[in-house]
């Protein structure tokens, strides 16, 4: 599953090429139909998932993709995209920024730390798609300035 979130986000950095339209569409093609060794069809279907939700939809477009894996797999995968796209808005797509970020399940909440310095980063949109992501996960959203 580590392998696969990896691969979910390096594809999420390519579709974001695309149309903003087209770019879960894409996401999806890129994930079932690239020519990916030794990645299973349950797995092409986990990313795509993945990549589904980092550009804004729940579900994947064919309700038949979601019999290749299980459900909590489908899940995961969906989690994993709506924290890709918090990412994506809190970063703007720079990788030192989420590097002096965290995001951890803390006693029942998902944190956000951001460096005071940093804070301005935490907009309207950082903050929805925070609480968006500790919904799907069960939790609270805190923001913690670190």
């Amino acid at each position: 599953m580590r392998r696969l979130r990896l691969a979910s986000c390096l594809l999420a950095d390519v579709a974001w090429q695309a149309n903003a339209s087209f770019r879960a569409d894409r996401g999806i093609e890129m994930a079932l139909h690239g020519n990916w060794v030794a990645v299973s069809p349950a797995g092409r279907v986990i990313m795509a998932q993945a990549l589904c939700a980092s550009f804004g939809r729940d579900r994947l477009p064919d309700p038949r993709l979601a019999q290749l894996c299980s459900e909590e797999d489908l899940e995961r995968a969906h989690c994993w995209g709506i924290a890709m796209r918090l990412g994506q808005r809190l970063s703007g797509g720079v990788g030192s920024v989420l590097r002096r970020t965290a995001l951890r399940n803390a006693s029942g909440a998902v944190e956000l730390s951001v460096r005071r310095a940093e804070e301005a980063l935490v907009g309207d949109q950082v903050q929805r798609r925070l609480l968006r992501l500790a919904q799907a996960l069960g939790r609270d959203p805190v923001i913690a300035t670190i």
